[in-house]
């Protein structure tokens, strides 16, 4: 299998000069949804990473508007500000605990990556060390596990938090799980694959069988209910599943597809387990069409992603999210492309 080429014009083309837009009607950025916390974090992860692997001004100039995006975002107790209008003022909602773990996590990757600007790795510290006293809440399972892959990516100075969150989700899962239900709490629902991502990142930090453990059963049981006869077939929005009842099947998103790719990579690079690789290939397929319809989510010629396969079909709008879930999953892959062969 080849792998398509990283494009960024659809990335470019849903940004503007204040930050990235949410959502767009088809392939046209619909401003009038203003913008998101959770996007721009995502896109900042996305940017760097990018510019690590080829550098670019333009990409660069991206990145800054995401980084100051996340920092204006940022409210004095150190929590964020999770939504902007469409005229780009900041909307009056309660902090969210996801949003939270994904704009920590985008800072900390920022503090060391080599693609950041000095002004973004100097900025990105000082929001960690703000946004440190709400690490000891983080109020959910995801943004538990967003703030831990956070921690492990900046890894210097972060261990004791990351060893409470890491230990947390350790606790969730022995509280929850059971011979038949080896999970972290009694439903599934969306990206399902970041608690065990950041357990074997954790695993890795701290050299920990208790952490790798949890990572390898969890990731199992995940595998039982969404890799199914060959194909990805990720958990669908219209009904979850819940523990003890049938699965829903559609709508399923791309950014669930995305974390089982990083996922996998992250079990491959805890475990060096070539078994893993193979997995992401084929979790990334199914963007690439080898899913329940047989439909392409990636538009490769205009390197957009479509929002979501549903009973009917393909939604063909392509959103902040689904680009992104894209290629946070086609750049971890470039690393590895030579073991893919």
């Amino acid at each position: 299998m080849s792998l398509p080429r990283i494009k960024t014009s659809h990335l470019e083309r849903m940004a503007d000069s204040f930050a990235m837009v949410q959502h767009s009607i088809f392939s046209k950025p619909d401003k009038r949804t203003g913008y998101t916390l959770d996007d721009n974090s995502r896109a900042l992860i996305v940017a760097l990473k990018l510019n690590e692997l080829r550098e670019s001004k333009k990409i660069q100039d991206l990145a800054l508007n995401y980084f100051k995006f996340i920092e204006q975002s940022q409210v004095p107790n150190g929590n964020f500000q999770c939504f902007y209008s469409s005229r780009q003022e900041p909307m009056n909602l309660q902090h969210s605990p996801d949003s939270f773990g994904r704009a920590f996590w985008a800072c900390a990757v920022a503090a060391k990556s080599r693609g950041a600007s000095k002004e973004i790795k100097k900025g990105c510290r000082k929001i960690l060390q703000r946004a440190k006293p709400c690490l000891s809440e983080p109020g959910s399972l995801r943004a538990t596990s967003f703030s831990l892959l956070g921690c492990a990516a900046i890894a210097d100075g972060w261990k004791r938090p990351a060893k409470k969150l890491a230990s947390s989700l350790a606790n969730s899962f022995n509280n929850s799980s059971s011979r038949r239900w080896r999970w972290f709490e009694p439903h599934l629902t969306y990206s399902n694959a970041r608690l065990p991502q950041s357990l074997f990142e954790a695993a890795r930090m701290f050299k920990s069988e208790r952490f790798l453990d949890v990572a390898l059963s969890s990731l199992s049981f995940l595998e039982e209910k969404t890799l199914l006869n060959g194909m990805l077939v990720p958990i669908g929005q219209r009904g979850w599943l819940k523990k003890g009842r049938r699965r829903a099947f559609f709508d399923q998103q791309p950014v669930d597809a995305g974390c089982m790719v990083e996922c996998y990579i992250a079990a491959f690079k805890a475990t060096h387990n070539r078994d893993f690789l193979d997995k992401a290939l084929l979790s990334f397929e199914w963007f690439l069409g080898k899913n329940m319809l047989g439909k392409p989510i990636y538009h490769e010629s205009t390197g957009a992603c479509f929002d979501g396969l549903g009973k009917e079909g393909v939604n063909l709008n392509q959103g902040a999210e689904s680009v992104l879930a894209f290629l946070l999953a086609r750049i971890e892959l470039e690393k590895f492309k030579r073991e893919l062969v």
